[in-house]
């Protein structure tokens, strides 16, 4: 389930008063004229400015079609592209969180979601690791006090109702400032902080032969 979505179909947008175009038809470029290189991640908005978090693959290739657990799975880092308009992108960093490269040739990471607490004043990322997902209830964190990073690890969110966490993990903030950590049939409650779990819950959808 994605929660919040980088790619968008053909539309319009008003975007400071200038009409755009946006379209998943044509490749996205950067400023350099290289590919945006930012995948299953989030959009954030900060003032008049658009950020765009994603997962960078390592550059790899697969023998047949069928994955070999390796390519799409190790190496990967978090990159960081600048907008003002949706259409221009600037590549501020391809490493925004530099601590999953202390261990990121045996350890897959990806699905960065970012957000900002006004109570804190933190920018916060949910992020998917295999040292969590599909083991246990945590869910891993960073934390930078700004939004081009460099974010670091605190320690991982212990969600109450999510037994064992699914790599499909994303992040919801309401009107209120209220965060949320939507699993895949499962939307948790956050404290204010969005450092823990309140307990609270709702389940979305669930079927008797999932985990």
């Amino acid at each position: 389930m994605n929660f919040i979505c980088i790619l968008f179909p053909a539309s319009f947008l008003l975007v400071s008063s200038k009409q755009v175009v946006i379209s998943n038809v044509i490749p996205r470029l950067d400023a350099n004229g290289s590919y945006v290189d930012a995948h299953d991640g989030c959009l954030v908005k900060c003032n008049n400015t658009y950020f765009m978090y994603g997962t960078v693959y390592d550059n790899c290739h697969q023998a047949t079609t069928i994955c070999d657990a390796v390519c799409g799975y190790l190496n990967n880092t978090f990159a960081l592209y600048i907008s003002t308009d949706l259409v221009n992108w600037t590549l501020s960093s391809n490493n925004v969180f530099p601590e999953v490269t202390t261990d990121h040739n045996y350890t897959n990471y990806w699905m960065p979601n970012v957000g900002y607490n006004r109570h804190t004043n933190q920018y916060v990322m949910i992020y998917w690791s295999s040292k969590y997902g599909f083991k246990n209830s945590m869910v891993a964190l960073a934390v930078s006090s700004t939004p081009f990073g460099p974010f670091v690890n605190v320690l991982p969110l212990v969600m109450q109702e999510g037994t064992v966490i699914s790599s499909t993990t994303g992040l919801f903030v309401d009107d209120d400032n209220t965060r949320d950590s939507p699993l895949r049939h499962v939307i948790e409650k956050l404290s204010p902080d969005w450092m823990t779990s309140t307990g609270q819950f709702s389940i979305i959808f669930e079927k008797e032969d999932y985990l």
